[in-house]
């Protein structure tokens, strides 16, 4: 399995690396982060043949169709939907993928919205994403935890 890692800032996209990758590998698959929801990013990614999944930015027509839309539940507190959309200054609608779960109080509810072209079912999009938040996650304690956001040698 190969891992690339890029910053939303950095501007990675080499497509003559994909096409090198192609030649050797089957499926391409990204994850990437609200940093990365772009409309330029997701055309060079769907050019190349890239299955993804990436966190939408809510935007307000994006949290609109979020809270209005019906729900099915497929875990116990966790919900899914889909919806197409397409974003201002997009060519094409894309599909959308939302999780909801319940905030502690059970009265409000915390939404994960993702922009995707893989052909897997809406909750199954999620479980795809989960490593990547995983990650993110253990990044945010070592941060906490050893100081890690300042750099020890200034």
């Amino acid at each position: 399995m190969y891992r690339i890692r890029a910053r939303a800032d950095s501007g990675f996209f080499d497509h003559k690396f994909i096409a090198a990758l192609e030649e050797h590998i089957y499926r391409i698959r990204a994850r990437a982060d609200s940093g990365f929801f772009d409309h330029k990013f997701i055309a060079a990614l769907e050019e190349a043949h890239v299955g993804y999944a990436v966190v939408a930015k809510l935007t307000k027509p994006i949290k609109r169709t979020v809270c209005s839309i019906r729900y099915r539940l497929f875990k116990p507190t966790t919900a899914v939907v889909e919806f197409t959309y397409q974003p201002m200054g997009w060519k094409t609608p894309h599909r959308f993928v939302v999780i909801r779960r319940p905030v502690a109080d059970n009265e409000r509810y915390s939404y994960q919205v993702f922009v995707t072209n893989l052909p897997l079912q809406a909750e199954q999009v999620w479980y795809f994403y989960r490593p990547r938040a995983a990650i993110e996650t253990d990044i945010r304690e070592l941060k906490q935890s050893f100081s890690l956001a300042k750099n020890s040698d200034q």
